[in-house]
């Protein structure tokens, strides 16, 4: 499974939409959304911040 659709999952599991997510994170929703839907790479410091609200690893959201 691609990573930005694990996080769009997860991000639903917890019923956040992106403009909550996207403020959660401290970034703009339009980034939040680039990496939800695979235009732009997960960057180390938006996986951080996910993994905290996610609450599990950064490994969690790389692709297999």
């Amino acid at each position: 499974m691609k990573t930005g659709l694990k996080i769009r999952l997860l991000r639903h599991n917890i019923n956040l939409d992106q403009c909550q997510m996207a403020g959660k994170l401290n970034i703009s929703v339009g980034t939040y959304s680039r990496i939800e839907t695979g235009l732009d790479k997960l960057p180390i410091n938006i996986s951080k911040g996910m993994k905290d609200i996610f609450g599990q690893s950064v490994e969690e959201y790389l692709e297999e």
